[in-house]
């Protein structure tokens, strides 16, 4: 197959689950149609038909205490005046950074309830490193625990509704969480992760009641309990990255001051409570020929803050970078060689797009 872009940004046709129509690839054709003035009425409608009359809080907001939820939870709580019920998966103590520790402080300390769910970080670690050798994707536990904790913990105080960021559909161009309303986040569980990922391997290593924050609900239980996740994102007109950590840097949110060329995050926004992120979108970008610096360069061109040019140069700059640092950080933590780890890259990578060559990777492409 060859490397193909869209029309308007750099996303590429190796992106899984990716639609296009006329060579314009579907978060540039949503962003075109959907970013209207964010309309709370929609949200507070929902609320009012599904909350329990006896019920303490509006909804539930997922957190980490980064750009987009400080951003969600003040919005929620001080222009709609509603009372949310802050959720927020913990990474393993020797994963969280300390970042990650003084952001999700920093958002609390702004009025908030939080219930925490911490999975057993010795279950979650070796199932970091089961995943890694087994699909080549490390994240898929982490991922699991994240998204699942939110509506667990719904189901479980019993409120409905439940407030997400961004729409992967709208941002990633993950064509399957699209649903007829864009702001509809259940279709959340077609995500990659949730549905191509059987959790047997899980529960061949381990006992269910020692699992449990890797289940995420089943159709039935979000029938039976009414619950209805709602992306933000998606009707907020100045919901993009910059504009969110703009908003939260000037609410207390800490930032990475590295270089880009040590992870391809061009301004320190992203993922702060998880250095090993770095890895997985290195990693990613052997895969599919593209990264996070790529995901920044997409939105800043659909928000014309950058030209296609600009564009082009800081992904052949800074794209799949990843210190050595990070490398051997997860290397560490899960007890493998730097050898081991490079086998298994290197068994993963992309040969239509990539090279080996002396034990090293090289593109085959130049973003144009």
């Amino acid at each position: 197959m060859s490397l193909q872009y869209c029309k308007k940004c750099f996303t590429n046709n190796y992106q899984p689950n990716l639609k296009c129509k006329n060579g314009t690839c579907l978060p540039c054709i949503i962003f075109n149609k959907q970013k209207n003035t964010f309309s709370s009425n929609i949200l507070l409608n929902l609320i009012k038909k599904r909350k329990k009359k006896d019920s303490h809080f509006d909804c539930i907001i997922g957190v980490s205490g980064g750009k987009d939820s400080l951003k969600q939870a003040n919005f929620i709580k001080n222009k709609l005046k509603l009372r949310p019920l802050l959720v927020s998966l913990i990474y393993p103590p020797e994963t969280v950074t300390q970042i990650g520790v003084l952001n999700l402080n920093n958002l609390i300390e702004q009025g908030f309830d939080i219930i925490v769910s911490a999975p057993n970080p010795q279950i979650w670690k070796d199932l970091i490193k089961t995943s890694f050798i087994k699909f080549g994707n490390f994240r898929i536990p982490s991922e699991l625990a994240l998204f699942s904790s939110v509506p667990q913990i719904a189901i479980k105080y019993e409120i409905p509704i439940i407030i997400w960021g961004e729409n992967p559909a709208v941002t990633l161009g993950e064509s399957k969480t699209l649903a007829k309303e864009v702001w509809d986040g259940n279709y959340l569980r077609n995500l990659n992760t949730l549905r191509g990922t059987k959790i047997n391997w899980i529960e061949k290593k381990y006992k269910k009641n020692q699992i449990l924050p890797f289940y995420y609900p089943s159709k039935k239980e979000f029938k039976k309990n009414k619950l209805q996740i709602f992306f933000m994102g998606a009707l907020w007109k100045n919901w993009s990255i910059i504009h969110n950590a703009k908003y939260a840097i000037a609410n207390g949110l800490s930032i990475r001051k590295e270089n880009p060329m040590e992870h391809g995050d061009l301004f320190g926004y992203q993922s702060l409570d998880d250095d090993f992120v770095h890895v997985n979108q290195m990693i990613k970008y052997y895969k599919y020929g593209y990264g996070r610096t790529t995901e920044y360069v997409n939105e800043m061109i659909r928000l014309n803050n950058i030209t296609r040019e600009q564009g082009k140069h800081l992904i052949n700059k800074y794209d799949g970078k990843c210190s050595k640092k990070y490398i051997h950080s997860f290397c560490n933590y899960i007890n493998i060689s730097p050898k081991f780890f490079w086998k298994k890259i290197f068994s993963l990578t992309n040969k239509d797009l990539f090279r080996i060559k002396n034990n090293k990777i090289e593109a085959k492409f130049s973003v144009k």
